[in-house]
Order: C-alpha cells, then structure tokens, then sequence
C-alpha cells in the first residue's frame, strides 16, 4: 500500500490509457487554485487539457503541485457560461454583445442607481483589477466593495521565502495548512524534519502531518500567551535553551499566522485595533489568504473600500465573486466570469469571460512572485477578456474610457507595483522578544470569544463553483463523505 502512494502521482487514472504521449502538445503555466500559483506544464490535445504536471521550481512549488491542480482542470470546460444572458420572468435568454449592452445602458439610465458597487472575485488577474481601479477613479458613485477590511498597513500578507527558512517559531491560529495551502504544508515540513523550528496552533484539532503543539481551540490562548501566562512560552525558552543555548530572553520572533476561519468569526474593527497596539517588533503578523485574487487586489494597494447605503437600490457589478451578502431583491446584478453556481439565481445579466488558460494574465502569489500565465487555447467564440469587458461597461456607465488599453494597464502596474517591493523584505533582524513587554499588548485584546474554532474546510474541494464543478473532484468528495478513503 505504501508503495502504491509513492508512485500514485505518476499513475493519474483520469490520464491513463487514454492517449499516446506523442500527440499531446504543452505549455507552461501556473496554477490559480489557490495562493502559491504553482508553476505548472498543461499537456493538451486540440482544445482538451489531458493532464497537468508540475514544473520545477525552487523558490515557489519546487516539484510538488496539489490534488486540486492535478485533477481539477476538468471543470474549466463544464458548467461554465459562454454565451451573454439576460433574465426575464425568471428565466435566462442567450442574446448578442450589442443588444445586451444596449440593454444595460436603457436599464441603467432611467432607474439611476444610488451606488455602483463592484466586487472582485478569487481568480481576478491583475489587468481586471487595474481596469476595476480605473472605473472607480472616474466616478464617485463605482464603489469597490470588500467584506474583510482588516488593515493590511498593520500586518504583512506576503510569506517571504528567504524569511521563512530563517524564522524558528510559529504560531498558527484558526487555519488548516494542509487543506488551505497543501504545498506550504510542504515547506514547513521540510523545515520540521530539521527539528529547528517550533510550531503551535490555535484551532479545530485535525490530522495533520506536521510535529505541531495543539494549544487549544479558542482565543483565550492567545490572550495567555500574550500575557506570558501560557505554557507555550515556558516551551520555547526551553527550545531556545536546547537549540541556541539562550537563557535571558526570547531571540526569535514569534510568527502569527492567521487564516481565513480567523478572519471570518472575529469582529474586523476590535482586530484593527489589536495590531495597531501590537505592531512592535515583538510579533511578526501574516493574514494567509487562500485566493490568489486576494493578494493581487492587496498587493496593488487598490483600497477604494467605502461604505454605503444598502437600504437604497445599487447596482451590484460581480467580477467572479460568489459571496454577495445582504442585498435587496430590487438591486440590480450583473455578474462578470465563466463559472458560478451560487449566486447565478438573483443574477440580472450574465456577461460570458475567458478562463486563466485561455488568457495570458499577471498575478501575485503568497511568496510576493510576479508571475504570469501563458495563453493555451481560444476560448469560446462569444466570450471576452474580463478587461475589455469592463471598458464596455465604462462607456455604459457614460464614462470616458479611451485611454483605458493594454499599454495604460501596464503603465499603471509599473507605477504601483514598486510600492511594495521594499515593504516584502523589511524585516528588522535585530529585533528581541522579551516577555514582561507583553502585558502592556494585551489590554488591547478586544475580541477574545469563548467559542472555539469551527472546522471550516469539512469539504476543502469545493469552496468555489469551479471545483464543484469537476467531475473528479466531485468523486473525491463523495469517498470522503463515505469515509472510505484512506487519504489520511
């Protein structure tokens, strides 16, 4: 049986005995599934993706790549929209470009929305987030709107590499990173098996594959241990005694890293206010974001957030985002992309996009990478590039967007893209960690909740529309609601 694992990545049933490896043709890539952007070799025929291996590389995915990466392509030709569609008496009818846009400037124009409010989704390239900007610099009503306001100035959302291999103790809190990230699972196991690093974690206990102390379940935790309470820093006085034969203080940083399940049940506010008083040198903070959309529209500083009236009736402008909360049933959706089961039945227009292997596009990973995916084949006749999508919608919207093109959109990504080259290796190495300062931190500790944790990822391979829409995938999870997989 062990066997069997050690060669099951090179015996990919999906690929077997279907086809001849002489007629298949590749491109390299990289992989939008989640927020490593693995760098990936599709291997296709005529306009079917066959199979999908990883490319080697030391810096972001070495030789690994994950589950959903290897098997998940399947879902980017099923259940996706390719034609624009337009609702009426509940029921969508397909129609051209020019008579849907002649639609939408009618509809538009005599019911004169309060707010245009645009919401980017997980997968959004740079090019459609520079366009997104650029609408909403041209007019005070386009809001971009963002559920998690966390103040990212407090905390750091990139994973420096060079840090990573360096740093010795980490703190995760309400995060599985064998389901979120598998491949920075790999990473941190590498630098387990050294035996040079200390890792804990706050959260739902799981199965994980990684030597890591299990503190408990609530934030109460973290609270003791920020006031020097906990045992866990009486553990790494004795790591540090053992490894570095340090006895005063604590040399190390603690790395507290955050997930999503955090950032979902914690009040935004009272959080803000937490790191604005722990922004010292005595923490190093990192929200780990699992889209990949996330970082690019974190890393470009486009922070347009405002706050609106959603009493009145808005115009709702959905760039593939699938969380659309507290709307009112007389608002107005127009949803932009190539796959959504969620949200498609209180959609108004459905306006048909290409997928990331259809495109050539330019997108930021957790590691702080420029990287960019390669073009593989057309895409559908009736779909469009999200970007010029968006510069319809502008001359809809009675905006002048002829300035608006590939070469501005570039321009644009230089100017903001040195912003943040320095802020990503800013790391004051010099820096003590010393226990008596911690009090002071803790009385700032506003959202600290009895409940514990709740498992958030119970079906990991189906948080968005795409992976619920793969055939293989779709298997995998029904095995595991059978629990008659031996996966772990």
């Amino acid at each position: 049986m062990i066997f069997f694992f050690l060669i099951g990545a090179l015996t990919s049933k999906p690929y077997a005995f279907t086809i001849r490896p002489w007629e298949l043709q590749n491109i390299e890539t990289v992989d939008v599934f989640d927020s490593l952007c693995s760098n990936i070799r599709v291997e296709y025929k005529n306009s079917d993706i066959i199979r999908v291996l990883p490319i080697n590389n030391e810096f972001i995915n070495e030789e690994w790549i994950s589950d959903k990466t290897r098997f998940g392509y399947d879902s980017l030709k099923r259940w996706r929209f390719i034609y624009p569609m337009f609702k009426k008496n509940q029921m969508f009818y397909q129609t051209s470009w020019s008579n849907l846009f002649a639609f939408l400037k009618k509809k538009i124009k005599i019911d004169n929305y309060n707010h245009i409010i645009i919401k980017t989704g997980p997968f959004s390239d740079i090019e459609t987030l520079i366009s997104v900007e650029y609408l909403s610099n041209k007019n005070n009503k386009i809001i971009l709107n963002n559920e998690s306001n966390i103040n990212f100035d407090l905390v750091n959302y990139f994973l420096n590499v060079k840090k990573l291999k360096k740093n010795k103790i980490y703190l995760f809190i309400g995060n599985n990173l064998r389901l979120e990230n598998p491949l920075l699972n790999v990473q941190f196991k590498k630098l387990n098996k050294n035996k040079t690093i200390l890792i804990a974690y706050i959260g739902v206990k799981c199965d994980i594959n990684l030597k890591m102390f299990h503190l408990g379940t609530n934030l109460k935790v973290l609270k003791n241990i920020l006031e020097g309470k906990h045992y866990f820093i009486k553990m790494i006085k004795n790591f540090e005694k053992d490894k570095f034969n340090i006895t005063k203080s604590f040399k190390e940083k603690i790395w507290i890293i955050f997930g999503k399940d955090f950032v979902n049940r914690i009040n935004i506010n009272n959080v803000n206010k937490f790191l604005q008083n722990c922004n010292t040198n005595n923490f190093f903070f990192t929200f780990l974001t699992e889209s990949v959309g996330k970082i690019n529209l974190l890393s470009l500083g486009i922070k347009n957030f405002k706050i609106f009236n959603k009493n009145k009736i808005n115009l709702y402008y959905i760039l593939g985002c699938e969380n659309l909360k507290n709307f009112n049933y007389n608002d107005f959706i127009i949803f932009q992309g190539h796959h959504n089961d969620k949200i498609r039945k209180w959609s108004n227009v459905i306006l048909p996009t290409v997928t990331w292997i259809e495109k050539s596009s330019l997108y930021f990973n957790c590691f702080g990478f420029l990287q960019k995916s390669n073009f593989i084949f057309k895409y559908p006749y009736k779909t469009r590039l999200d970007w010029k999508i968006i510069k319809m919608m502008g001359v809809i919207f009675d905006l002048n967007v002829l300035d608006l093109n590939s070469s501005f959109i570039y321009t644009r990504i230089n100017e903001l893209v040195p912003k943040f080259k320095n802020y990503i290796y800013n790391y004051n190495k010099s820096s003590k960690y010393i226990v008596k300062y911690i009090k002071k931190y803790s009385k700032n500790f506003y959202f600290v909740e009895e409940y514990p944790f709740n498992n958030y990822y119970p079906f990991y391979c189906f948080i968005n529309s795409i992976e619920r829409s793969s055939k293989t995938l779709s298997f995998v999870m029904l095995t595991l609601k059978k629990q008659s997989s031996n996966f772990y």
